[in-house]
């Protein structure tokens, strides 16, 4: 049995290309970014390391980490690059698209989940709004609710990335939009109770919420003669990173009952038996490694006021989420292959790239301080271990603000 499945191995494979598999696994340590992203870089610059097929991954991986290292504008430029692409997983999935992309000998170019895709256009409207471009984050938010829509055309009605349509409503209200504004900030309660969308959303009604209002902490400002004015700050603080996708082997009999409605519909009913002859065992997928990262609720203080942080999103337990409902198609998608004729060995490597470097959880604050000049500072436990983040902002009497920092 051993060696017909040897020679079966080497039939179904002769003429194939080989597969250039570029895995999952383990992040840099990140928790200096400006080493990360120098890391990354360097690793870029050799040809088999930067595969073109990969390239969108790395540029996310390195858009993330150029913004927690402060390089806004190189951020930016990341993103867009890496955001040309259109998400593959927008929409109904089938077996066989899955398996193209899984399993394919020829390894297809990299297209971010749809929870990836959504984050890093959330991220693109942080690093456009944080450098006033608002017609910049503008287009970064239709984008965004393009692929919403086309969510929810789809079915799926779950949150993704709240903390993008928070900003968003920022956004179109500093533009002066507050219809558009308002449908972003209801965006985010129809999906989770959130204060400081209600306190936004009272705020361009302009009707008063007690609730969000006694949750909102603010610095005093000055009072008195030389009252500088008022201006507001909008605080972005995203913290840890999500876990990788690892390969995972299912028997084949456990295998078959997961993926069973799939292959009914497909009109196969004795593949087991075919499997089982050539001696398939089991099947391997991509799964979400079990979170290993212990993350504490972030801190924040402007200048020496400590402010309260609301959570936004749990990027982590959404992308969970995202392979959970693709993983019955998955394992279809394997079964399928195999029974095909796929190359048994080639199918215990399926693709495991993810981007890493994706915050696992998001977090906001809404402040309104006194103008001038003001220090920001963000600090968390990581695994144990306590990191931070800092910046500055000036502002006029008046400004609106949107300031990003990342605890890695």
């Amino acid at each position: 049995m051993a060696l017909r499945r040897t020679l079966l191995g080497l039939m179904a494979c002769a003429g194939c290309a080989p597969a250039a598999h570029v895995t999952g696994g383990a992040l840099v340590d990140t928790h200096d970014p400006g080493t990360a992203l120098a890391a990354l870089d360097e690793a870029c610059g050799a040809r088999t390391a930067c595969p073109p097929h990969d390239r969108a991954r790395i540029d996310l991986e390195r858009a993330f980490v150029a913004h927690a290292a402060g390089a806004r504008s190189r951020a930016e430029r990341l993103f867009e690059t890496a955001l040309d692409l259109e998400p593959l997983l927008a929409g109904a999935v089938t077996p066989k698209v899955l398996a193209r992309r899984a399993y394919g000998v020829v390894r297809p170019p990299y297209t971010p989940l749809v929870t990836e895709s959504l984050a890093a256009l959330g991220f693109r409207m942080l690093t456009t709004a944080e450098a006033g471009d608002l017609e910049g984050a503008r287009r970064a938010a239709v984008r965004f609710s393009e692929l919403r829509e086309r969510l929810y055309e789809a079915g799926d009605r779950t949150e993704h990335a709240a903390f993008g349509s928070f900003l968003a409503g920022q956004v179109f209200a500093a533009l002066g939009r507050a219809d558009v504004a308002g449908a972003y900030y209801r965006e985010v309660l129809a999906t989770r109770e959130s204060l400081l969308s209600r306190a936004a959303l009272a705020r361009i009604e302009d009707r008063a919420d007690p609730l969000s209002r006694a949750y909102l902490a603010a610095p005093h400002p000055h009072e008195g003669a030389h009252d500088p004015g008022l201006a507001r700050v909008v605080i972005i603080v995203a913290v840890g990173h999500v876990p990788p996708v690892r390969p995972q082997r299912l028997p084949i009999d456990f295998a078959w009952t997961l993926a069973g409605p799939y292959l009914d519909a497909l009109g196969i009913d004795d593949g087991m038996t075919r499997l089982e002859q050539v001696g398939i065992e089991d099947v391997v997928i991509p799964e979400l490694a079990p979170e290993g990262t212990q993350v504490d609720a972030p801190a924040l203080w402007i200048d020496d006021a400590r402010i309260r942080l609301e959570e936004l999103s749990d990027l982590s337990a959404e992308l969970e989420a995202e392979h959970r409902r693709l993983r019955r198609p998955m394992v279809a998608a394997a079964l399928v292959r195999a029974i095909e004729g796929q190359d048994p060995l080639f199918l215990r490597a399926p693709d495991t790239r993810s981007v890493t470097t994706l915050p696992a959880r998001v977090f906001a604050a809404e402040v309104d301080v006194p103008a001038g000049l003001h220090q920001i500072r963000a600090r968390a436990t990581i695994d144990r271990r306590v990191r931070q983040a800092a910046t500055a902002v000036r502002m006029r009497d008046g400004d609106v603000a949107v300031v990003g920092l990342t605890v890695l």
